[in-house]
């Protein structure tokens, strides 16, 4: 036989079914037919209300940065397990406070990186259980995130970010001051390195005032051999928070990329070093690449304008010729001696440098001392007329024997004595070989010149003055 149970309500009048701490009634019949077999009363016992868990204790917090941290001691369970904790967070002390978030039943800590730097915080923290019960809160835990202190950041730059040994580049580094403080005796220093730095500009100490920046420059020249391809720059700033007295640093780098170049010794010589008037002389001019890329190079010779040494053949080799790194090419001329005295010549190259195209020149100076007679001592012999001096008037003439110590034309001039040219003509001499040169006392417009005295020039190749004097035409009656 099968039976069926069924409720039939509660005992007492008024009272709910199933209410705990009272007696609920139930049925007894057989499953296939309406007979009430029996009935039963079960008594649902009064059940006590769930404890909640303790509230957390030892809540703490503090600043690092831009975040607030805290932590606290876990709560102790209740009727139920602790489920997690919630975190309220108020943005001023003793404010009302908002939930902020909530932690799972583990962690006992929380960061909160959502803050403002310089505004006043307040937390508090309690526990649930996940059945509807909470813990008391525990705190607060009042935070002050700082305002940042100064601090310094640092930006290198080079320009041009290549260069040639030779050429110079320019390093700047700016300082900027990123806090909430002023910033005071920022000082910068370079680590040395091949090659010389002029700077930094300004040395320092500069002040900063929260936002601001400064700019240290330093020239650079690439100098000397040139071992490496490339120059690192690195420097350093030091100075100090203003506000709190803390040390500040930043450090900032940047490279300088070295290219291949040409870089020209130049080293002359003559011999001999001392000559005489009319004698050759050869000048030899050695070129050195000390760079580290080739040349393509012509010699050049810068002569004195007054004549005292001409060209007599060179240069040789003419050029261009290509020298390349650690070579040497030598140069050289014949020069002619043309009048006595110490000249200086400049021997040189020109060219281009064959890896960065730039243009290159160079020069040295080199002295030559030339002995040889002073003017009128003997180059020249003026001979007068029948009586020591020129009578145009009677036929005679001036006679004027030169002996030029180069080859080439020589000028002959004729001066009133205020300085007016009355008469001039040119002579071909062979160096050393007399010549006779005739003046019959007659201007450039074949007129006997009056009476008097005349200055009397003579000037050899190069318009170098070897002698000068007076003459004297007299009309005898």
């Amino acid at each position: 036989m099968q039976l069926k149970m069924y409720e039939m309500g509660p005992a007492g009048k008024n009272r709910k079914v199933g209410s705990r701490g009272w007696p609920k009634l139930f049925g007894l019949r057989r499953l296939s037919g309406p007979v009430l077999l029996a009935t039963l009363a079960v008594l649902f016992p009064a059940v006590a209300p769930a404890a909640p868990p303790s509230a957390p204790a030892a809540l703490t917090g503090w600043a690092v940065g831009a975040s607030v941290y805290l932590n606290w001691t876990p709560s102790l369970p209740g009727t139920y397990p602790v489920s997690g904790y919630e975190i309220f967070r108020a943005t001023c002390v003793a404010c009302p406070s908002d939930l902020l978030t909530w932690t799972p039943e583990a962690t006992t800590e929380y960061s909160d990186a959502m803050v403002t730097l310089g505004l006043t915080y307040e937390y508090r923290v309690r526990a649930l259980d996940g059945y509807g019960g909470a813990s008391g809160t525990v705190g607060p835990a009042i935070v002050e995130p700082p305002l940042p202190p100064g601090i310094l950041t640092c930006a290198m730059a080079v320009s041009p970010s290549a260069t040639t040994v030779g050429d110079s580049a320019m390093v700047r580094m700016t300082v900027f001051n990123n806090g909430a403080n002023p910033v005071s005796g920022l000082t910068p220093w370079m680590m040395p390195g091949p090659g010389y730095v002029d700077g930094p500009d300004p040395a320092g100490p500069v002040s900063l005032s929260p936002g601001s920046s400064v700019t240290f420059t330093w020239d650079y020249l690439a100098t000397g051999v040139w071992p490496v391809t490339e120059m690192l720059f690195s420097a350093t700033v030091t100075g100090q928070d203003a506000v709190t007295g803390a040390p500040l640093a930043c450090q900032s780098a940047a490279r300088l990329r070295i290219l291949p170049s040409a870089r020209l010794e130049l080293a002359a010589t003559v011999s001999p070093a001392v000559i005489a008037v009319g004698q050759a002389v050869t000048l030899t001019l050695g070129v050195r690449n000390a760079g580290t890329g080739a040349a393509s190079l012509s010699p050049t010779a810068i002569l004195p304008p007054d004549g005292c040494v001409s060209l007599q053949s060179g240069p040789a080799p003419a050029g261009p010729v290509t020298v390349g790194p650690g070579e040497t090419m030598q140069f050289s001329w014949v020069l002619l001696a043309g009048a006595a005295g110490t000249v200086v010549v400049r021997p040189g190259v020109s060219g281009t440098d064959q890896t960065t195209g730039q243009p290159l020149a160079a020069d040295t100076p080199v002295q030559l001392t030339i002995n040889g007679a002073p003017p009128g001592s003997g180059l020249v012999t003026v001979i007068g007329g029948e009586r020591g001096t020129v009578n145009p008037w009677d036929g005679e003439a001036l006679t004027i024997m030169i002996k030029s110590p180069v080859t080439g034309n020589v000028t002959v001039s004729i001066y009133s004595l205020n300085g007016i040219l009355v008469y001039d003509t040119s002579a071909y001499c062979q160096a050393n070989v007399p010549r006779l040169v005739i003046w019959d006392g007659r201007n450039r417009s074949g007129t006997i010149c009056p009476p008097g005295g005349y200055g009397l020039t003579v000037s050899s190749p190069g318009r170098r003055t070897i002698h000068k004097g007076k003459v004297l035409l007299h009309r005898w009656r």
